[in-house]
């Protein structure tokens, strides 16, 4: 595919062009020459194409990157910051106990289950009219107002990516028949 593509392309220098192997160096580029080149191919070419010349990399790529090679890309999208947080259910306990989670701020939390017994993560108030995505491989059940809750398998994981629309303190628990296992987050 490389070759294929590279000899559809006329083989162009640097000079060709106007440009230094400099970086940054401030001669104006010319046009390209119309002139009729010979092909570039790589150096291990078999032979049998008495026309064509090995490539030189560097220069290669000064044209294909417009001779921004070693520079920054100026046109990046920004990245959005991720909240990770990450809650461990372990001998029938939240661990940490305590999670604080920011107002309007991507968030991914993550409940991992190391017992060997099914638990559940039941938070509706947190959750509530709140878009969401459920990962991994727990049970998320929803009702009318949203995630109500997700069991979670015995060494499994389950990933919630939301962003926190509302302030406040919001308990969660373990509604399994005799697990009592409470737990709280804060959304400052």
């Amino acid at each position: 595919m490389c070759l294929a593509l590279l000899l559809a392309i006329p083989a162009r220098s640097l000079s060709d062009i106007g440009l230094s192997t400099v970086a940054n160096d401030p001669r104006p580029s010319a046009s390209f020459s119309a002139q009729k080149k010979s092909q570039c191919i790589p150096v291990n070419t078999p032979p049998g194409f008495p026309d064509l010349r090995p490539c030189i990399w560097p220069d290669l790529l000064r044209l294909v990157t417009n001779g921004n090679v070693g520079q920054a890309p100026s046109a990046l999208p920004t990245e959005v910051e991720v909240e990770s947080v990450t809650v461990d259910i372990r001998w029938r306990m939240f661990t940490p106990q305590h999670v604080l989670l920011h107002h309007d701020q991507k968030t991914v939390l993550r409940f991992r289950n190391h017992d060997t017994e099914l638990h559940t993560v039941v938070a509706k108030e947190l959750f509530f009219g709140v878009d969401l995505n459920v990962g991994g491989n727990g049970a998320p059940e929803f009702g009318p107002e949203g995630l109500k809750r997700v069991i979670i398998p015995p060494e499994g994981l389950i990933e919630i990516q939301f962003t926190p629309s509302r302030t406040g303190t919001f308990s969660y628990l373990c509604d399994m028949p005799g697990h009592d296992m409470q737990a709280v987050i804060l959304v400052e």
